[in-house]
């Protein structure tokens, strides 16, 4: 068997480059990563351009005329490949959803939970 293509300089050259490029695949694969993730989404059921029920519609919340109303789908997961521990978020700034002032959450409500040790609150703030 000719193994005279080993002696060749672009062949070694070729190889080495080769072993740096999986050597910085696999590094950075390998890395502990905390990523948290999240994904929006909303329907405009009732109010503005895009509801998606007609004009006639009305909808009322405790006697009260709601001319507005969306529905909204959160989800946030840990998208890194590293357990979040419980010392990752602090409780001077913790884990939360902001909306704009003028904003009334009919009803907040835990669709799905993957993990039960997680303990995940749904808090109302004053």
């Amino acid at each position: 068997m000719n193994f005279d293509i080993l002696n060749k300089g672009w062949f070694g050259s070729m190889l080495g480059l080769f072993g740096i490029v999986l050597a910085i695949y696999f590094y950075i694969k390998g890395r502990s990563v905390k990523r948290l993730a999240y994904q929006a989404r909303t329907v405009h059921l009732i109010g503005g351009e895009k509801a998606e029920l007609p004009l006639a519609v009305k909808v009322t919340f405790n006697d009260v005329n709601v001319p507005l109303l969306a529905k909204s789908t959160i989800i946030i997961w840990n998208d890194g490949n590293t357990i979040f521990n419980g010392t990752d978020l602090t409780p001077n700034d913790p884990l939360r959803i902001e909306l704009p002032q003028d904003t009334n959450i009919l009803e907040a409500k835990i669709s799905k939970l993957t993990r039960s040790v997680i303990a995940f609150q749904l808090l109302k703030n004053p």
